[in-house]
């Protein structure tokens, strides 16, 4: 992962290996902010922050860097699906994300069963 001097040096669990770019994006159910990163090799990693308990006290000692972590929150990074991050592309093509819509309409798809059928 980057470390950038005006951001606080943070542990992060990630699958594979490479350098992360960090981007954030809208969660596709909730559209919520999500932070994701991605590598070089196009994989695209959802980051997942963990915090101790706050009766707990946490750090982490970094021996790369010879520097403890003070916060003692952990950074997972998992992979997920890039076609995830479509789904509300494609629900706005389809005629909206309103429930109501979706029973009025069937949209601009053809029910799976149509399709495989």
């Amino acid at each position: 992962a980057r470390h950038s001097p005006t951001m606080p040096t943070r542990l992060l669990v990630a699958h594979g290996e490479g350098e992360l770019i960090f981007f954030v994006a809208r969660h596709p159910r909730t559209s919520d902010p999500m932070m994701l990163g991605r590598r070089a090799d196009s994989a695209i990693l959802e980051v997942h922050r963990h915090v101790p308990p706050k009766a707990a006290k946490a750090s982490w000692l970094v021996a790369g860097l010879e520097q403890v972590v003070q916060d003692g929150a952990l950074y997972l990074a998992t992979p997920i699906d890039p076609l995830l991050l479509l789904l509300p592309l494609l629900e706005r093509a389809r005629g909206g994300a309103s429930s109501l819509k979706r029973e009025s309409s069937a949209g601009l798809y053809k029910p799976l069963s149509e399709a495989f059928g």
